[in-house]
């Protein structure tokens, strides 16, 4: 981090405390690397939502929050914070959101594959498609 100009002059601009810009910067080799995890989440996340299965999302996020309050609880720093926490978050949040895609694409015993994005109506225990 110490190689990108860049960073110091983010990091200060934040704050006038050395000791805020950092922690800051030595917080972005970790936000650098939970990059790909929150873009695949929110990828997968549209594709859950773009289907109208917001109970899944919604029930994935909740458990997602309270394990990542557990987690927060015990951070005692702000790259604890981002690292643990939050990568708990995304963890969470990216494994109901690939659970969804799953469903709705009928790949998980509950999943039921629509060609519209709408769920039907069960008819005689079978999904109607």
């Amino acid at each position: 981090v110490a190689a990108l100009p860049w960073a110091r002059r983010c990091a200060l601009s934040l704050s006038d405390d050395p000791a805020v810009g950092a922690a800051i910067r030595n917080a972005l080799p970790t936000l650098s690397a939970q990059m790909p995890l929150v873009s695949a989440t929110l990828v997968a996340e549209g594709i859950v939502a773009g289907r109208a299965r917001f109970g899944e999302l919604a029930g994935g996020t909740v458990v997602a929050t309270v394990a990542s309050i557990g987690v927060l609880r015990r951070c005692t720093t702000l790259g604890e914070i981002w690292t643990y926490g939050i990568g708990m978050l995304f963890v969470g949040r990216g494994t109901s959101a690939i659970l969804g895609v799953l469903a709705v694409n009928g790949w998980l015993p509950w999943g039921t594959r629509t060609g519209d994005g709408e769920e039907k109506e069960e008819k005689g225990g079978e999904t109607e498609r």
